[in-house]
């Protein structure tokens, strides 16, 4: 992964002092809007003792230098503007949306004051079940729960536990905690949701007693980021369900009950929806449409442009590892290869 990130770096800083990449830039903002997707914004890279997911996160400061750098070289507008724009059919060119997902308390206390420092707008999704309470998304549980079997050199185990059998080649040799929490959790998103929440129920058990910490924001802390008219907030679900993985009636009630949530407790009808995972399909655009939502955003990389679906909109993820320096933060926004 090093050397991957190194040669990454050392090809967009070679890009970007010869000019290349301004270039490359320059063209592919001309008709084209982007809207960057953002998760979380901490100020370290593990949170109680365990290594944070790298697609998850930029640290404080690079999202600060990101910021500046998007308010001198885009028109950077809400999201709702945005696709008032896309609607109405008008250029797209250098406009800039930024978004982020899940609702994280550190959007609030992190993030938050940078964008307001620089009044830069946002919009925030929410998974309204997890909001103002101590439930953590099961990438997190299953994060915490795999660090102590790593740490405890338990593989065997928890390969056992999750009926990943590759995992228990690692037995008796090191592996990368990263490495290993990236693999089982990308591998549980496969299961159905009934077969990962039997695995996440084992893994618990395990390791009971832990105390748990808030992780996502309280409806106070987003009624002060809305009041500021910086931050609108949109649905991501009640429950942060893979829309693939459930049937039609329990998508209904993620999409109709995250609505009525941000109307109870933000006052708001918001008409913007994103995917969780980017899992869209078919039956969640029909029921969105049957609910009064009128646009929505994937984690499907790419532009804003005419004739872009207005319940397909594409964003380009921002995370720390492809993003930490401006050379890479803008081949990231304009190379497909970054």
């Amino acid at each position: 992964m090093a050397a991957k990130y190194l040669a990454k770096r050392f090809m967009a800083d070679l890009m970007h002092l010869s000019g290349v990449l301004g270039i490359l830039s320059s063209k592919r903002f001309k008709g084209r809007g982007v809207i960057l997707m953002y998760h979380r914004v901490v100020l370290n890279t593990e949170e109680h003792g365990v290594p944070l997911q790298p697609g998850m996160y930029v640290l404080e400061h690079t999202f600060e230098r990101q910021v500046r750098f998007l308010k001198e070289r885009f028109h950077v507008v809400s999201l709702p503007e945005m696709v008032a724009i896309l609607r109405l059919g008008k250029d797209m060119s250098g406009y800039c949306a930024i978004t982020f997902d899940d609702g994280w308390r550190d959007n609030f206390t992190n993030a938050y004051p940078i964008l307001k420092k620089h009044d830069m707008p946002a919009t925030v999704f929410l998974a309204t079940d997890y909001i103002d309470t101590d439930k953590w998304f099961w990438p997190e549980e299953v994060s915490w729960c795999v660090s102590q079997y790593h740490d405890k050199g338990m593989i065997p185990a928890l390969a056992d536990t999750t009926r990943i059998g590759q995992l228990h080649q690692y037995g008796s040799c090191p592996i990368d905690k990263k490495f290993l929490i990236h693999t089982v959790i990308e591998r549980l998103k496969e299961y159905s949701p009934a077969d990962r929440d039997e695995v996440l129920r084992v893994l618990k058990a395990s390791f009971p007693g832990r105390v748990r910490e808030r992780l996502l924001m309280s409806w106070e802390e987003a009624n002060s980021m809305f009041d500021s008219g910086l931050i609108s907030f949109a649905s991501h679900t009640a429950g942060h369900e893979m829309l693939d993985q459930i049937d039609k009636e329990k998508v209904h009630r993620e999409l109709e009950s995250s609505k009525k949530s941000l109307k109870d407790m933000l006052g708001i009808d918001s008409p913007i929806f994103a995917y969780p995972n980017g899992r869209m399909t078919d039956e969640a655009v029909s029921k969105l449409e049957e609910l009064n939502y009128t646009a929505a955003v994937t984690t499907q990389r790419g532009y804003v442009l005419g004739g872009t679906s207005l319940f397909g909109i594409p964003r380009i993820g921002i995370h720390e590892d492809v993003s930490n320096t401006t050379p890479l933060f803008l081949a990231r926004l304009t190379s497909g290869v970054f």
